[in-house]
């Protein structure tokens, strides 16, 4: 996974604030990757169950 440099340090920038904690390069590289798998897992589309067809099937079937 590429993160640019650029929001690595808006990250250490930022963690620095929050927490008062200024993170190395690597410490900054890995929080910086986990967050953004963190996010990808949150901001995945929920697959939707299509109870209206689900519905018509189980009425025909009755």
């Amino acid at each position: 996974m590429n993160i640019g440099q650029t929001a690595l340090e808006e990250f250490k920038q930022i963690y620095l604030n929050h927490y008062g904690i200024l993170l190395t390069d690597q410490q900054d590289l890995e929080l910086g990757i986990r967050l953004v798998e963190l996010f990808k897992v949150i901001a995945r589309p929920i697959p939707e169950v299509d109870s209206k067809k689900e519905k018509i099937n189980n009425d025909n079937n009755e």
